[in-house]
């Protein structure tokens, strides 16, 4: 099977989107019991069962192959363990751990994402895995520093191991830059929006700023924004933290861009937008359309998941190249979705069920994997071999572009409550011109101190 048959979109999306959406549910759960053993219990020889779930990250034959395969290497190697993986739907993904780890039921091994590692986390319903191995913190240099803060407890507990990521990718439409006349390539957010505005034209072939130009029939915007939240997520974020601000302040109970550079980096979003250059951000309600906007030519610049053969066989002579991170003043970020590797506090054989999640995650099985469903590294020692595997060039060369960019990335808040969606739909208010700045974040920040009083903090 091409390497490159994946779930389409949902998998990346739902590592960036799944969070925050069920943020809210997540205040509410129950609380577990307390951490269990940390060494097997006494097996008298026989070999050891563990149970794994795990929301897939490719279509449900491959994923379960795939786990299949894994569990009787792992078997193999490990005096004869059984490993009985299944899989989990992301749509009801959330609502199984919940009643599996409030009603003493969890997996030994649960692959999950940062706001339920938190959760159940906090609730004591995994086993921290540097208790289990005293020696494991000493073994993570390599992994990408916010993705293994993120997932730490109060005293240093390491609730998951990262697995792998999701990150979306500023790319640009080689053939509308060429007709621009190839303008210097953005450094900065700045330059970004001066950039967007060269590669504007509308359907008589003006350019942006030139006498007679059309703004009633655009052919191409120079910039997709799209005012869907599914789609935001992916890198909304990633403007305030260049600029030094965040979207909630450090205790989470108000907004984090009521500041100078806060404002900085509103305010440069909304210019571009009223510039003319990015599309009308109600261009599309349904999410699933923005997609081919840069593929066809309808965009010349996009925030874009990586894009996948078929993709390219329905618009063969499309070219895309990979633009470097825009900075700002705090220098460059971008928004990214981790699942862990965790083991519940119920499992009665914790040493075993990390001896599983250290094979599952070691560079030669996760590159297998990373093969497969084009996601991304969370650690260094994985390289551009990850995708060699790959046999459309145009989509091997840009996920290995993108390889990169991963140095930069930064995980959202686990917070008690879904700030994301609120706020961005807030800017979103702002940017279009719906709300002054001032209106916004007056607005904004009453309401996110309501929901954080709302959810215990």
């Amino acid at each position: 099977m091409d390497s490159t048959k994946r779930l389409s979109e949902v998998s990346r999306r739902k590592l960036l989107t799944m969070a925050a959406l069920g943020a809210a549910a997540a205040a509410c759960s129950p609380v577990a019991q307390p951490a269990g053993p940390k060494t097997d219990a006494d097996s008298g020889g026989a070999p050891v069962s563990l149970t794994f779930w795990k929301p897939p990250g490719q279509l449900p034959e491959g994923e379960n192959k795939f786990y299949a395969d894994l569990a009787k290497a792992f078997g193999s190697q490990h005096d004869g363990d059984k490993v009985k993986h299944l899989l989990v739907p992301w749509n009801d993904a959330f609502t199984k751990f919940t009643a599996a780890f409030g009603g003493g039921t969890a997996p030994d091994v649960s692959y999950l994402i940062l706001l339920w590692l938190n959760q159940f986390g906090s609730a004591g319903a995994l086993t921290p895995l540097n208790e289990i191995d005293k020696n494991l913190d000493s073994t993570l240099s390599g992994y990408n520093e916010s993705a293994v803060g993120s997932a730490r407890g109060p005293d240093n507990e390491l609730y998951g191991l990262p697995y792998y990521s999701s990150r979306w990718v500023l790319a640009m439409n080689e053939a509308v830059w060429e007709k621009a006349g190839k303008p210097e390539l953005p450094k900065t957010y700045a330059d970004l929006a001066e950039f967007v505005k060269k590669l504007t034209f509308d359907k008589g072939g003006r350019v942006l700023g030139q006498s007679g130009f059309d703004a009633k029939n655009i052919a191409t915007y120079g910039l997709a924004w799209p005012g869907a939240y599914e789609i935001q997520a992916n890198y909304l974020w990633n403007y305030l933290w260049a600029y030094g601000a965040d979207y909630v302040s450090e205790d989470g109970k108000d907004t984090g861009f009521d500041t100078p550079q806060g404002r900085e980096a509103l305010t440069l979003m909304r210019q571009v937008q009223e510039s003319g250059a990015s599309t009308p951000m109600s261009l599309y309600a349904d999410p699933e359309k923005w997609g081919d906007l840069i593929m066809t030519g309808r965009a010349a610049v996009q925030w874009m998941a990586p894009p996948t053969v078929d993709s390219f066989k329905a618009n063969p002579k499309t070219r895309l190249k990979v633009l470097d991170l825009p900075a700002g003043p705090a220098g460059t970020f971008v928004v990214g979705g981790v699942g862990y590797l965790c083991v519940s506090s119920k499992c009665e054989n914790p040493q075993t069920a990390l001896d599983f999640i250290k094979f599952v995650a070691n560079d030669e099985n996760t590159t297998k994997y990373l093969q497969q469903t084009l996601l991304f590294p969370v650690k260094d020692s994985i390289s551009e071999e990850a995708f060699s595997t790959v046999t459309d060039e145009r989509v091997r060369t840009f996920l290995n572009d993108s390889l990169p960019q991963g140095e930069s990335m930064r995980l959202t808040r686990p917070l008690p409550y879904n700030a994301e969606q609120y706020l961005a739909g807030e800017i979103a208010n702002y940017v279009s011109g719906q709300k002054d700045l001032d209106s916004m974040i007056e607005a904004a920040s009453k309401q996110i101190g309501t929901m954080a009083k709302n959810a215990g903090m």
